[in-house]
């Protein structure tokens, strides 16, 4: 798919940018220098290591020590979502942006600082979903570095479990995203051909995430976004959801993955912390090592 103004536009019931805003935004910044890279691109040039450690915002991302981010940052790594909270800067980051216009504005208020540090990090946009909506460089450059690298992708539909919602052998032939951002981010890993990967704050215990108490993220609870760490260090984790039996839970998932299609094809997934549930199946990565 080319890199236009026309995809901006094709849309039209979920906007993060007005279409005539899109338009004028676009012709303002006709001029503004991005890097637009395929995800061939990224593999054959950006891709410095086989080993690749995923960013979740669980608590204890906290928790890892100075020498253990100088470990991470030997590899590659992709941020999730608020991840630029962090001060870690990762190899690749991509984000579920908020629909609802108060919380987009909040959460571009609390990382437009941040998020210049990004230079040398790889946006991950998707042309059929983000870019439609007019999540683009040139239309909302706030939610970008200065001239950023961006690599521009096509979402692959989700999987869709008939029957009695179970995975097999035959589910990930197409895709490995099921639901959540983190099976996308999967999905990403694995056609960028890693072959070690390491949940790194990936807990599912509960709803509580590393930077809900800092004082830049009190719009969470302030607009209702989200609810307080008190509540949410009771409630479980979003993708722990059955949704009514109509999902299968992100443990069972992740489970999945690993034994039908990850190791089948000598592909190792880890997990940071025995804090995390998926410990008990899942072995921990030894950064020692």
């Amino acid at each position: 798919m080319k890199d236009n103004l026309l995809n901006c536009l094709l849309d039209l019931k979920y906007r993060y940018v007005s279409i005539l805003r899109t338009i004028y935004n676009w012709y303002k910044n006709r001029h503004l220098s991005y890097t637009a890279l395929s995800l061939d691109d990224v593999k054959s040039k950006y891709k410095k290591s086989d080993t690749i450690f995923i960013l979740g915002s669980a608590e204890s991302i906290n928790d890892i020590t100075d020498e253990q981010w100088r470990t991470v940052a030997q590899h590659d790594s992709f941020g999730i979502n608020k991840w630029p909270m962090h001060d870690f800067a990762p190899t690749f980051y991509y984000t579920n942006y908020p629909r609802n216009k108060i919380h987009l504005y909040c959460y571009l208020n609390s990382i437009k600082e941040k998020i210049a540090r990004y230079h040398n990090t790889i946006f991950f946009v998707s042309f059929n979903r983000a870019v439609r909506r007019g999540m683009h460089p040139r239309v909302f450059p706030d939610f970008f570095s200065k001239n950023p690298l961006c690599c521009f992708y096509e979402a692959a539909p989700p999987i869709k479990l008939t029957g009695n919602k179970i995975f097999g052998c035959d589910s990930f032939e197409l895709t490995l995203h099921y639901r959540g951002a983190l099976s996308l981010i999967l999905d990403l890993v694995d056609k960028l051909g890693y072959r070690n990967i390491v949940l790194l704050g990936v807990d599912l215990i509960n709803a509580v995430h590393f930077y809900d108490s800092y004082p830049e993220m009190q719009w969470q609870v302030e607009t209702k976004y989200a609810q307080s760490i008190q509540i949410n260090r009771n409630r479980k984790h979003g993708t722990m959801s059955d949704k009514n039996g109509t999902k299968v839970t992100m443990d069972q998932y992740i489970y999945a993955v690993d034994r039908y299609y990850f190791k089948p094809k000598n592909v190792r997934l880890y997990v940071g912390s025995s804090a995390s549930i998926l410990a008990e199946k899942i072995p921990v990565y030894d950064f020692k090592n």
